[in-house]
């Protein structure tokens, strides 16, 4: 077993975190929880998904929040606090 196949297995998940794209837009990183993903085409793996992108931070923190996800990291590398 790899390294960081190990870890998952110590630690259960990554943690959860918002990015900022180069574009300026937000997405999620880490532990992205499968509500807040999309399908995405891709002819090698076949139900491939990946993170929603939003504008603003703040819609990223909201949908974040929504799905009852409290712990995360923000883009700026803090913890979210409520």
């Amino acid at each position: 077993m790899g390294e960081m196949a190990q870890y998952i297995n110590r630690k259960g998940t990554f943690s959860t975190a918002i990015l900022k794209y180069p574009t300026g837009r937000f997405g999620i990183v880490g532990s992205v929880p499968f509500e807040l993903t999309v399908s995405v085409p891709n002819s090698i793996t076949l139900g491939a998904r990946k993170s929603m992108a939003w504008d603003t931070e703040d819609e990223a923190i909201k949908a974040l929040l929504a799905i009852g996800l409290t712990r995360f990291q923000l883009s700026n590398c803090k913890y979210y606090e409520a």
